[in-house]
């Protein structure tokens, strides 16, 4: 569950608040409601293990402290803070049956639904609530590469975002 940002947990917390909002809202392209897949990782899995549920994948990097800024409060109890994390969608066209030959199809729908879900108002006052302000992103074009010798698509997304906390 999503907790507010403090000065204590300037890295853990941006992105947990992130992973639970991606988590609750995004809807696996290539699973039912009554299958569980691991699909949200935090690096790359190993794609070989027997683990490994297939592709697509969504990994939500840690999150970067990008400026404690000198913008102190009058009282200098507080500064604004900026924060990076990178989201990787990635997706293959291999798949059995019906699943085989639509990477690209999957990438597109994860997109898809990654944009709705951060531009979804409810999200936002969600994240507004636990200190997530000014929310942007961006998405790359689609990235084809080889990840241990399988053909992926590969789309990255950055969000930033700032707060103003107590830091003393």
């Amino acid at each position: 569950m999503a907790t507010a940002i403090t000065k204590s947990n300037l890295f853990s917390e941006p992105r947990n608040n992130i992973v639970d909002i991606i988590s609750a809202n995004l809807t696996d392209p290539v699973s039912s409601s009554s299958q569980f897949r691991k699909w949200i990782y935090s690096r790359e899995p190993d794609i070989k293990s027997a683990g490994f549920k297939g592709f697509p994948i969504v990994i939500i990097n840690a999150s970067e402290l990008d400026k404690l800024k000198a913008q102190r409060t009058v009282d200098r109890k507080s500064n604004k803070v900026d924060w990076t994390i990178e989201m990787e969608v990635i997706s293959s066209d291999r798949g059995n049956g019906k699943q085989a030959g639509r990477g690209l199809e999957y990438l597109d729908s994860v997109s898809d639904q990654l944009v709705q879900v951060l531009g979804d108002t409810t999200n936002l006052d969600t994240l507004r609530e636990n200190l997530i302000h000014n929310l942007t992103f961006s998405a790359s074009g689609v990235d084809t590469e080889s990840l241990a010798d399988e053909l992926v698509f590969r789309r990255t997304f950055i969000l930033n975002f700032d707060t103003k906390i107590q830091t003393s």
